[in-house]
Order: structure tokens, then C-alpha cells, then sequence
């Protein structure tokens, strides 16, 4: 008795698993399907927004390339040009402070105040267009 319950609980277990399987293999494959237009027309403007990012992309990557390929100081970049401005203020600062008091002198130590002043402003600038 005990083996007729496990056989027949064995059988249903295993006809529940694999009525499924069956059945959706034997699904009938509808070849003609028709697209709504307004599928259509959020395909198409899909299509155009991943087109525009991808352009975006495209240009931030070509310009990312040249400046690594240029390696310089490029001050036609708007924003770049303000960094550079601060790093060269400030350390025209440093080296005319340094300079001022080996030498004494209370005019390059006037200028190293102006060249740091002028750093700090083009810090200002440069966070203000960055992140704005």
C-alpha cells in the first residue's frame, strides 16, 4: 500500500511538472503581429533620445581623448581656463612670498598678496561654473 501512495504521488509530482513544459512547447507561434502606432511612435522617440545621448557621449569622449593627446594648459575651455588661473595664482603667490622674504623686499611680498588674491577669485570662478 505504502508503495501505490509513493508511485501515484510520484506520478501526479512529475505530470504537474512537465504539463507546463509541454504546453508551452506546443504553443502555437503567431507570425504576424501588428504594432500599435503609438508603440511605433514611442519607439521613434526613444530611438531619437538614445541617439542624442549617444552623440553626447560621443563628444564628451572626443574631447576627454584630445585633451589627454594634448596634454598642455588649455585655456580655450571655458571652465578649465578659471582652474588653471587659481593653480598659477596660487603658486605665483607661494614662489613670490618665498622669494619676498629671502630678499626682503615688501614689494614682491604686495604682489604675492595680489597673486593670491587673484588665485582665490578664480577658485571662486572655477567651483561656481563647475558645479552650476
Amino acid at each position: 500500500m505504502k508503495i501505490k501512495i509513493i508511485t501515484l504521488f510520484a506520478f501526479f509530482t512529475l505530470s504537474l511538472i512537465c504539463t507546463p513544459m509541454f504546453a508551452v512547447h506546443k504553443a502555437p507561434i503567431k507570425a504576424n503581429t501588428k504594432v500599435s502606432t503609438v508603440d511605433a511612435k514611442k519607439a521613434e522617440k526613444i530611438e531619437k533620445k538614445l541617439n542624442k545621448l549617444n552623440h553626447k557621449i560621443e563628444k564628451k569622449i572626443a574631447k576627454k581623448q584630445a585633451k589627454a593627446d594634448e596634454g598642455g594648459v588649455d585655456f580655450e575651455d571655458d571652465v578649465d581656463k578659471w582652474m588653471w588661473f587659481w593653480i598659477f595664482g596660487w603658486g605665483g603667490s607661494i614662489a613670490l612670498s618665498i622669494l619676498a622674504g629671502i630678499i626682503g623686499s615688501s614689494i614682491l611680498g604686495i604682489l604675492a598678496g595680489i597673486a593670491a588674491l587673484f588665485g582665490t577669485v578664480a577658485l571662486v570662478i572655477w567651483l561656481v561654473k563647475k558645479f552650476s
